[in-house]
């Protein structure tokens, strides 16, 4: 039963790190969530006290929440981190009320329920993979949903891969980002059910042009030549995404580079509708000694 829990929590350990990483909003605070929350616990004289140390990460959560300077917000975000960490290394922490308690975050303060939630991996609480199954859906807030999704290409990537297609065929949401952070997740994934989802992200019109680029530049580095001619597609039927464009025409000569240099010299952009393309084209052209062909 033991090595059963195990195997998931080590699966997921990466995925931790890295969520816990985007907790908050300063990215470069990194927040000790071992020792130092241990520590934390002890001077205050909860270390065996769940109730106490939930209180504790609220009011530093709140802290953060009314901070007036970035430096109060990065500590109120340190010690909401730690007491959630603390929380994990409770005796019996596995039996808290996990759900119940993130479950009350999710709407007001949702870096905590994140905290909770990376918490609730850490104890090994049951039930993961149907929390993460929860948590994963639309209604969560994203950084929340993010992690949940990591859970379940850990646990699940069947179930994973059901979810996804969901996610990526939703309309963008304000200015979250939530599509570039999800193929942010599918990069960590070694799994050809991840590169499925990314290729329909890069193929995607109308999708934040970040994420098409994270999804380009990942499923470029998997060497897979034939998905050369999927670029190809790309940098010919995205009209209007500059950025897109330019990042599909160079995985394209990065992975099928006779395709590629075929694309260059087909055609150069016309200077007056396309002046960037045009001239990002002849920098490639030149800088492969190949034979630029008139411009339109």
């Amino acid at each position: 039963m033991l090595l059963a829990l195990a195997r998931p929590l080590l699966l997921l350990a990466p995925f931790i790190a890295v969520a816990l990483g985007a907790s908050h909003t300063p990215p470069s605070v990194e927040p000790d969530t071992s020792s130092f929350g241990v520590r934390l616990a002890a001077l205050t004289g909860a270390a065996n006290e769940p109730l106490i140390l939930l209180q504790k990460a609220r009011q530093a959560a709140e802290r953060e929440q009314r901070a007036e300077t970035t430096s109060d917000a990065q500590a109120a975000a340190r010690a909401r981190d730690a007491f959630c960490a603390a929380l994990a290394e409770t005796p019996e922490a596995a039996a808290l009320p996990w759900d119940k308690w993130i479950e009350m975050e999710l709407r007001n303060r949702d870096a905590l329920a994140l905290g909770l939630y990376l918490a609730s991996l850490r104890a090994q609480a049951p039930n993961p993979l149907q929390r993460a199954k929860q948590l994963g859906k639309r209604t969560s807030p994203v950084l929340v949903r993010m992690a949940a999704h990591r859970t379940l290409w850990a646990l699940d990537p069947e179930l994973a891969l059901q979810q996804g297609r969901g996610l990526v065929h939703e309309l963008p949401r304000g200015t979250t980002g939530m599509h570039t952070r999800y193929a942010r997740v599918l990069a960590e994934v070694s799994s050809p059910l991840a590169q499925e989802l990314l290729i329909t992200m890069a193929h995607r019109d109308g999708l934040e042009s970040h994420a098409r680029v994270v999804a380009i530049q990942t499923l470029a580095k998997t060497g897979r030549v034939e998905l050369g001619a999927d670029f190809a597609t790309i940098w010919n039927a995205s009209t209007g995404d500059v950025f897109t464009r330019q990042q599909a025409l160079l995985a394209t000569l990065q992975l099928d580079p006779v395709l590629g240099e075929r694309i260059l010299l087909k055609g150069i952009p016309n200077s007056d509708a396309q002046p960037v393309l045009q001239g990002f084209v002849l920098s490639l052209i030149e800088a492969r000694g190949l034979t630029p062909l008139p411009a339109n």
